[in-house]
């Protein structure tokens, strides 16, 4: 992973800030395997399935903002202990 190019704001911050879109939206097109596409449907039915990618995609950048939070934390600070590294998984894992 390459270092970040901006420092991250707090986690909770970005949460807030990616959980509160809202208004417009924009169509788009991405090839997603066929039996994903099945399986999901059968899980949450045709209507919802916009909703189900935009809740998915808000949960990805949510990981990835939280990777780059710790990897910038460790940038500045060092390598961090085992305690901070098991509550920074348990952080990226919720």
């Amino acid at each position: 992973m390459e270092p970040p190019t901006r420092t991250p704001a707090h986690p909770d911050s970005l949460l807030a800030e990616l959980f509160s879109f809202s208004g417009p939206t924009e169509t788009i097109s991405a090839s997603v395997p066929v039996l994903l596409v099945e399986r999901v449907r059968e899980k949450i039915g045709r209507r919802e399935f916009s909703q189900f990618v935009s809740r998915s995609i808000q949960r990805e950048l949510v990981r990835l903002y939280r990777l780059e939070f710790v990897a910038a934390i460790e940038a500045k600070s060092g390598t961090l202990d085992e305690q901070a590294l098991d509550d920074a998984r348990r952080m990226i894992l919720e």
